[in-house]
């Protein structure tokens, strides 16, 4: 494990799973099974993702599952990760990145910008059709006040102050790991949490709108069920884990 997880940081994998591997370096599990491992879990904490051949897949599993069973380990789903990656400010491809132009976003280190951010640094698929579209709309993450949500089916819309259509959600999901103290946001890993802190959630998500909000501007979104009072802000779960080193962490 040491040399596995030696100069892994977020984002990056060792070994391969091929029985003949591209790369020189085997990552073996105990019983030999080659894997690769990765941190780009889409949580936003500390985790990796297991790729192994097919025919290994349900060894892992088992193996996985017993070797977690005394620390209360168990299986989740699709919902778990989607409100995880919600929380994390990592966007799904085909929802909240789609057929639109993807210049006004909260993630610039996306794009290849230069230093004044007045042009890119190299040229990439697609940047033309970027540069054609300044006045393109704004993707942005929001957090609600509590942990009810609304539908992100194309159809939620996004209302300004003044009740006004702006937009429409693309995302909107509840993180469990987070709740407000006092005006702020802590999660289950902020090292300044209060005392006894019990978070109860908050929904979370993004925002497609016509026009440009910053954090702390206040919108509602709306279906057919209900209207929320949500916050622009520029992160959501704070303190997150997966950007730690790993020897802070094991």
């Amino acid at each position: 494990p040491q040399s596995v997880f030696n100069a892994l940081p977020y984002f990056a994998f060792k070994g391969h799973f091929q029985p003949n591997p591209p790369m020189p370096t085997a990552v073996l599990l105990k019983d030999g099974t080659p894997v690769l491992v990765s941190r780009t879990g889409y949580t936003g904490e500390l985790g990796f993702e297991l790729f192994v051949e097919a025919r290994h897949t349900v060894g892992v599993w088992d193996t996985l599952l017993a070797a977690g069973e005394p620390l209360g380990l168990i299986p989740c789903g699709l919902a778990a990760r989607d409100s995880l990656r919600t929380g994390a400010v990592l966007p799904l491809s085909h929802q909240d990145i789609g057929p639109w132009p993807f210049i006004n976003h909260p993630w610039p280190f996306a794009l290849p910008y230069n230093e004044d951010r007045s042009a890119f640094s190299k040229n990439f698929l697609g940047a033309d059709a970027l540069r054609a579209h300044p006045l393109a709309d704004h993707t942005l993450p929001f957090v609600g006040r509590d942990l009810r949500k609304v539908d992100s089916d194309g159809k939620t819309r996004v209302l300004d102050g003044r009740g006004q259509s702006i937009g429409t959600v693309l995302s909107c999901a509840t993180d469990m790991g987070i709740g407000y103290h006092e005006g702020r946001i802590f999660s289950v890993a902020s090292p300044d949490r209060p005392p006894g802190f019990k978070p109860k959630g908050l929904a979370c998500g993004f925002v497609k709108v016509k026009k440009s909000l910053s954090p702390g501007d206040e919108i509602v979104v709306c279906d057919q069920r209900r209207q929320l009072p949500v916050s622009i802000v520029t992160d959501i779960r704070p303190d997150r884990t997966a950007r730690r080193p790993l020897k802070d962490m094991l």
